[in-house]
C-alpha cells in the first residue's frame, strides 16, 4: 500500500498558516472560491491556503505538507487518511461541499419535446434518494452510487471539520419539496447532520450573482451570513436551462460553475464569521465538539473518525467504496458542481 504522510512527521506548520479545504471543487480557475479565501485572508492578515480536493483540481500546497498522489480521489483510502489527518490536526478553518448532482437533476423529471434521442430519465426516488431506482442500467445504477457516496464523504468530512471548530457550507441543488423530485436535504441524515452541527438550510437563486438562470440552490451552513439570502427579484423571466443541446448534452452543464459574485460572496460569508469571533479572542470560526468515542472511517485506513457519518444502513460507504473502487470507476466519472 502506498504510505500515507503522518503529518506528526512534517514539523509544525507556522503558527499563521490555516487551512481551508474545497471538496468535490471542480478544477481551479480564477476568481474561485478558494482564491477568494486566500485573497481575504491575505487582506485580514491570515495566511489561509486553499486546498481543492478533486480529480480535476491540481493540488499544489505549501507549508511542507505533501499529499498522497490520487489527485483528490475521495474513493482512495490514502486520500481519505491524509485528509482526515489535515482536519485532526486543528488546523483547517473551514471548508464547503459541493459533490456532484447530475443524477439528482430536476431536470430528469422534465419531458423534453425536442430530444431526437431518449432523454435522461429519473434515477432516484424522493423517499429513498439514496439507492437507484429498480429500473436502472447497470451504468445507471453504478451513476447512482457514485453521487450517493461522494455526497456522504463530504457531509462526513465536512463534519470533521465541525468538530474542530471549523466553519463548513455544504452546497446541492434546492430541495423541491414536492413529489417526484428527490433531494438528499429532505432526508433524516442531513437533518441529523444540520441538528448535530447547529447548522442551518437556506436557499439562494444564483441569479443574483449573475449566472444566466434562476438555478435555485440550497446550502447547508452555520446560523448567519445574511448576504446569502437572496431570491430572485427579476421582473422577466429567467432563462430555463433544461433539455439536450445540439450535442446531446445538458443544457445546464455550461451552468454548473458557480457564478464569480457568488465564490466572492460565499468567502466573505465566512471570514465574517471568523473575523467576528476573532475580536472575542477565538481563534477558530466556530465552536468545537468533544468527541468521547472513536469510529472506523468507511477507508478502512488508519485513521478514526470523531463522529458517525451519516450513511442509510451499516457500512453503507465502506461497502460502496470497495464496489467502485473494484469497477475501477474514473474518479470525474460524476462531475462536480463548480
Amino acid at each position: 500500500a502506498e504510505p500515507v504522510a503522518d503529518l506528526c512527521e512534517l514539523g509544525p506548520w507556522p503558527s499563521d498558516t490555516w487551512f481551508f479545504l474545497h471538496l468535490c471543487s471542480g478544477p481551479r480557475r480564477p476568481g474561485d472560491v478558494l482564491e477568494n479565501v486566500e485573497n481575504f485572508g491575505a487582506e485580514h492578515g491570515l495566511n489561509v491556503v486553499g486546498i481543492a480536493v478533486d480529480p480535476l483540481a491540481v493540488c499544489n500546497v505549501c507549508g511542507g505538507i505533501e499529499p498522497p498522489s490520487g489527485r483528490g480521489d475521495l474513493f482512495n483510502a490514502n486520500w481519505g487518511d491524509w485528509l482526515l489527518r489535515l482536519i485532526h490536526s486543528g488546523c483547517v478553518a473551514g471548508g464547503m461541499g459541493s459533490p456532484p448532482c447530475s443524477t439528482v437533476s430536476a431536470a430528469r423529471h422534465v419531458p423534453l419535446q425536442d430530444s431526437k434521442g431518449a432523454p435522461p430519465r429519473p434515477l432516484r426516488s424522493r423517499t429513498n434518494p439514496w439507492y437507484p431506482l429498480s429500473y436502472c442500467t447497470d451504468s445507471e445504477r453504478l451513476a447512482v452510487q457514485v453521487g450517493s457516496v461522494l455526497f456522504l464523504l463530504v457531509v462526513g468530512l465536512l463534519g470533521e471539520i465541525a468538530m474542530k471548530g471549523g466553519w463548513v457550507v455544504l452546497e446541492h441543488p434546492a430541495d423541491r419539496g414536492r413529489e417526484p423530485y428527490p433531494s438528499f436535504f429532505c432526508t433524516e441524515e442531513l437533518k441529523d447532520f444540520c441538528q448535530r452541527f447547529k447548522l442551518q438550510y437556506r436557499i439562494i437563486h444564483q441569479c443574483r450573482y449573475g449566472a444566466v438562470s434562476k438555478k435555485p440552490t440550497g446550502l447547508i451552513m452555520p446560523p448567519g451570513g445574511r448576504k446569502l439570502q437572496l431570491h430572485c427579484n427579476h421582473t422577466r423571466r429567467r432563462k430555463m436551462l433544461i433539455g439536450l443541446d445540439s450535442c446531446g448534452k445538458f443544457r445546464a452543464t455550461p451552468a454548473a460553475k458557480y457564478p464569480p459574485k457568488l465564490c466572492e460572496v460565499l468567502a466573505e460569508v465566512f471570514f465574517d464569521r471568523w473575523l467576528a469571533v476573532r475580536d472575542h479572542s477565538y481563534s477558530r470560526p466556530c465552536s468545537p465538539q468533544v468527541s468521547c468515542e472513536q469510529f472506523e472511517s468507511p477507508w478502512n485506513g488508519r485513521q478514526c473518525i470523531t463522529w458517525p457519518w451519516p450513511q442509510p444502513s451499516p457500512n453503507f460507504l465502506a461497502q460502496l467504496i470497495e464496489t467502485i473502487n473494484c469497477r475501477k470507476v474514473h474518479p470525474s466519472f460524476a462531475k462536480p458542481q463548480q
